[in-house]
Formats: C-alpha cells, sequence, structure tokens
C-alpha cells in the first residue's frame, strides 16, 4: 500500500502513544518477621527474640548417655546423676518489673546401670529441663552432680544473667543474680557450664563437632559436658 501523507493522522498516532500508561502486577509484600511453627523447634532460630516472654519454650533434655564409670564409686552398681540448674527469676507487680532474683532446681534425676556407662547407651524418657525457658533467662547454668551412699556436703554456686532492657524482658542480659544451694545428701559436684539461651537455639540442629542424635527425621547436635552427652530439645508454643 502507498504511504498516505496524513500529518494530522500521525500526531494523533503519537499522542495516543506516549499518554499511554502501563498497568502494574500487585505489590508483593514480603514479611519481615520470620513465623515459627508450633512443636518441636527442627530449626536453628538464629533471632531468639522472636520466642518472647510470653510465649512457651518447652526444654528437655531428649537423650542422655553416660560415657564411662569415671564418676561411679567402686563396685557401684548403677549412676546415680542428678542435673541441677540455676536462672534467673523477676518479680512483676500489675505489669511493672519490682525485682530479680535467680532460683536453683533439681531438674532431672536418673538412674543409669554401670554397663550402660561402659557401652555408652542413651537413656531417654521425659526428662524436662525447664518446663518454659523465658526471655529473660538470658543463660542459665547447668550442674551434673553424682550421688553415692558416702561423700562430703557440698554447696553449688551460680551467677545468672537476668534480660531486661528499661523494664522489660529482653534476649541481652542487663544485670546478674546469684545463687547458691548447699547439698546434703551424699552428692559430688562432677562438672558444672554455662547454657546460652541464645547460642543454644541458634546452634541446636546440626553438628558442631561431637556428632548428631536423630529425633523425627531431623540431626540434633549432641552437646558433651564431661562424661554426659546430651541432646536438648525444644517445644514451642505460640501465645497470643
Amino acid at each position: 500500500m502507498p504511504k498516505e501523507d496524513n500529518t494530522q493522522n500521525e500526531t494523533a498516532v503519537t499522542a495516543e502513544k506516549s499518554d499511554f500508561i502501563p498497568i502494574l502486577g500487585p505489590t508483593i509484600i514480603i514479611p519481615t518477621t520470620p513465623s515459627i511453627p508450633d512443636g518441636l523447634l527442627k530449626q536453628n532460630i538464629t533471632n531468639s527474640a522472636l520466642i518472647d516472654e510470653d510465649d512457651v519454650l518447652y526444654t528437655r533434655i531428649h537423650a542422655l548417655r553416660i560415657t564411662d564409670t569415671g564418676w561411679m564409686k567402686f563396685l557401684q552398681t548403677k549412676q546415680k546423676l542428678a542435673i541441677y540448674r540455676a536462672s534467673s527469676d523477676i518479680v512483676w507487680h500489675e505489669n511493672i518489673y519490682q525485682e530479680s532474683g535467680a532460683t536453683f532446681h533439681k531438674a532431672i534425676y536418673v538412674e543409669i546401670p554401670r554397663k550402660d556407662c561402659k557401652d555408652g547407651v542413651w537413656h531417654t524418657g521425659n526428662m524436662v529441663f525447664d518446663d518454659d525457658w523465658d526471655l529473660h533467662e538470658t543463660n542459665q547454668k547447668i550442674f551434673f552432680v553424682s550421688e553415692h551412699n558416702a561423700s562430703v556436703d557440698i554447696t553449688l554456686n551460680a551467677t545468672v544473667g537476668v534480660g531486661l532492657q528499661n523494664g522489660v524482658p529482653s534476649v541481652d542480659a542487663s544485670s546478674e543474680a546469684k545463687v547458691s544451694l548447699s547439698l546434703k545428701n551424699n552428692s559430688k559436684l562432677r562438672l558444672h557450664n554455662e547454657l546460652i539461651r541464645k547460642s543454644i537455639l541458634a546452634n541446636n540442629v546440626g553438628d558442631l563437632g561431637g556428632g548428631t542424635y536423630t529425633i523425627d527425621d531431623t540431626e540434633f547436635a549432641i552437646r558433651t559436658y564431661g562424661l554426659a552427652d546430651v541432646v536438648f530439645a525444644f517445644n514451642y508454643t505460640k501465645i497470643d
């Protein structure tokens, strides 16, 4: 077809093109706060502040084994082992922070046959370490104590962190609290260590160098404290 010499039409077409406004698709908003599913935590939580003071962080020792008989007396047939923990407390009155302190708890007691200690057999059961590891409990102390028919009285001492910022529970410690516990039941302190809440939550899944233990098709870290190997597991419940 021959070109039509129509300047007016060309101007109209040009004006129509310049007025064209593209229609964009819907805006996609990516959430900035990741969600943590209720139940067994099968992932590392690198931002432990997401589990706040009102939520429930049910903490248990899922599996425990003693790898030698070095904590037992001669001819003792069972390893009688008590696990104590020390953690901070805070007192509220009408949602206003009043004071802080610390408390000892005898969290777990087990009796493991000598043969199982020699063979490093895993012991499992309902071993609740802390039924709610709160946000303000920035760290706890764990104590492994063997019990015998004849031993001296001992005293356990701990200094733990209290997580508060401007009177509000915080993942970071703002102060410390001290607590002592005297034991008169023929006990001997074998080992104690610090448990940092945000560190354990960030490094509980995967091999830390001591191997892993499988729970629900997930490999959890084995942590070694002297002759004791421990596997921690957390069950999370979001409270609205």
